[in-house]
């Protein structure tokens, strides 16, 4: 879990336990869905221009295919689940 991952859950300790919930719930998640896809980008070397090349050539595909396709089969530690790549592109196309 990266700092950033790890602070925001400290700071949603401290909220729940001081019952002091001036933070808006909403933006916590959008945070912490951020920051969820940032650690996804530096673990699994995401190549960001070309996976986002891939989302807007192929605006209807659901998953990962064309951008896995690309990645050496050598390194199929750095493919994206489905999981992964809906996070991102929720993400990246800001939707």
């Amino acid at each position: 879990m990266s700092k950033g991952l790890k602070a925001l859950e400290r700071i949603k300790a401290t909220l729940i336990v001081c019952k002091k919930l001036y933070l808006n719930e909403s933006a916590v998640a959008e945070i912490e869905k951020e920051l969820k896809a940032l650690e996804i980008i530096k673990n699994k070397l995401i190549d960001v221009g070309r996976l986002y090349g891939c989302m807007v050539a192929y605006p209807n595909e659901k998953t990962p295919i064309h951008y896995n396709e690309k990645i050496d089969k050598r390194y199929k530690t750095y493919m994206l689940t489905q999981e992964e790549y809906d996070l991102l592109k929720e993400v990246l196309l800001c939707h």
